[in-house]
């Protein structure tokens, strides 16, 4: 009978008796799957890929919401936009105009069915058929429309539109083609650190017996350690960066999940000491609604109703107090997900995987932080995959003339990130905190 398996496919699972990794990078998930490095572990089951340059790049493009609010509120009754319309009731039928984002005039055409709206009241929607565009500033930018319904049915009407939404397109017979609207996808790019951690043993220090582990292989298996938690906070922490070394060569770093998403969608940076919603408010009085609308926010986009959670105690304790005193949501421990233990939160939203990760408990500034993410987002990209750098001299004479072994672990990699509106970092997220907005 099969085993079932949840959450995310690697190229290896390692669930068979005796199965071994083949590389160090898979050794890396299979010491530390709990560990120091969860997300490095987590990595270190995907196949990753190889890059050709250390400045490696990758495209994203999102479905486009294809609303937006008018830019002056209200509609004009010519299409220069000189006359504001003042009549609580127009005709169907009726050539209007209305100012909007140069954004929404880049995917808006002529033969659009549109829905006029005020935000607040939807008795006095309004569809109208487009007739043409002006493509320019977001303050020169509007549409021209043709009402197809007599307005002035709801508790308003068109003066007090806010808002426009493309509702469909319609063309007469016989018609020519319309005009073709194309997407531009967003541009990203990274670049590749180099990791480096060396060992070191005097031949002396390697031949000693000691009543404890060999002396070599602890310091190995600690420099290896050691290189897997650097990574692991440049894959969390980091910043891309390009200068020069010591040495006049390039120095690289890579973006952390964290920077990615301040730099490219900060609306998810969340921090409820300073939420001005929540002003002056303790988290027992308003963490349940700061949870809530955060959940929400980083379920508006994608397909998959689960997200991974990397927090600290002071995080997890936060959440177990908002549990305690809502049943809506629902918790539960020891679960597998994508090949790590994590306590599984489902709200109506979607399903947080709350995995409480060392690098946030054990550092008193990340422990009540909050990363939620995708793992199928993040991909592994390397230039040189994590190897061992034996010192091939010693033992044979000449080489450093070292009387000893000098040897590292390095990799070269960095991380691809698709989607930032689906990731979210949250901050001073704990049991105790008020809010100083």
């Amino acid at each position: 009978m099969p085993n079932a398996k949840i959450g995310m496919r690697g190229t290896s699972s390692w669930a068979v008796t005796g199965e071994r990794p083949e590389s160090w990078r898979q050794g890396i998930s299979y010491l530390f799957p709990n560990g120091m490095a969860p997300l490095t572990a987590i990595l270190s089951k995907t196949k990753g890929e190889m890059v050709s340059d250390p400045h490696y790049h990758w495209f994203t493009q999102n479905y486009i919401n294809k609303g937006a609010a008018l830019v002056d509120s209200g509609v004009y009754t010519d299409s220069g936009l000189g006359t504001a319309l003042s009549a609580t009731s127009s005709a169907a039928g009726s050539i209007l105009a209305a100012k909007v984002s140069a954004e929404f005039a880049s995917y808006v055409k002529a033969g659009n069915i549109i829905l006029l709206r005020q935000s607040i009241d939807h008795s006095n929607d309004m569809q109208a058929i487009v007739i043409s565009v002006v493509r320019a500033t977001d303050s020169n930018s509007s549409i021209t429309f043709s009402t197809l319904k007599t307005d002035g049915s709801g508790n308003g009407s068109l003066v007090n539109a806010d808002r426009v939404l493309i509702i469909g397109s319609a063309y007469a017979e016989g018609s020519n083609r319309p005009e073709a609207i194309q997407y531009v996808p967003v541009e990203h790019s990274g670049y590749t650190q180099i990791f480096r951690t060396s060992l070191s043993q005097t031949r002396t220090a390697m031949r000693t017996k000691l009543r404890t582990e060999d002396a070599y292989k602890k310091a190995k298996k600690e420099a290896l350690q050691d290189h897997t938690i650097e990574i692991e906070d440049a894959f969390i922490h980091g910043v891309k960066t390009l200068g020069t070394g010591a040495n006049g060569q390039p120095l690289r770093t890579t973006d952390g999940i964290i920077q990615f998403v301040r730099t490219n969608y900060p609306t998810n940076v969340l921090d409820f000491r300073l939420d001005s919603n929540y002003s002056g408010q303790s988290w027992a009085a308003a963490g349940k609604d700061f949870i809530n609308n955060a959940m929400e926010q980083s379920f508006r986009w994608g397909n998959s109703m689960e997200k991974l959670v990397f927090t600290g105690n002071g995080g997890m304790l936060a959440i177990q107090s908002v549990v305690e005193n809502n049943s809506m949501y629902m918790i539960k421990g020891g679960e597998t997900r994508y090949g790590i233990k994590v306590t599984v939160l489902e709200t109506p939203f979607g399903t947080w995987n709350i995995k409480t990760h060392p690098r946030f408990t054990h550092e008193t500034s990340n422990t009540n932080a909050m990363l939620v993410f995708e793992p199928e987002d993040v991909h592994y990209r390397y230039i040189t995959d994590t190897q061992f750098q034996e010192d091939q001299s010693f033992g044979r004479g000449g080489g450093s003339g070292v009387d000893g072994k000098n040897e590292e672990f390095l990799t070269e990699c960095g991380l691809e990130m698709h989607h930032p509106e689906k990731c979210m970092y949250l901050s001073n997220i704990s049991p105790t905190m008020v809010n100083t907005a």
